[in-house]
């Protein structure tokens, strides 16, 4: 795992397990046929990368209305969804 070896300051394996655990609970959202359709549309629409598309739809089909990513421009806010990068001081606390 990276966080327990690649960090600067590694966690305790017990650590990064529980936090696994801890997000076992939120809900899965499966891709299917669909999310990869509308996900194509969406990357040429938007020109995005065909990935960030993808994980876009898939947070709107499982009803995020944060998305939290270095990737895409912090602030915007995409068919409700709004954009946060973790990196910026002045994201706001959940």
């Amino acid at each position: 795992m990276v966080v327990t070896r690649k960090l600067q300051e590694p966690l305790e394996p017990e650590t990064a397990e529980g936090v696994v655990r801890d997000l076992s609970c939120l809900p899965l959202v499966t891709i299917n046929s669909d999310n990869v359709i509308s996900a194509i549309g969406r990357s040429r629409k938007m020109m995005l990368s065909f990935w960030d598309a993808l994980i876009i739809d898939t947070a709107l089909v499982g009803g995020a209305s944060r998305l939290i990513t270095e990737d895409l421009q912090h602030g915007q806010v995409i068919d409700g969804l709004q954009i946060e990068n973790p990196f910026l001081n002045d994201m706001p606390k959940p």
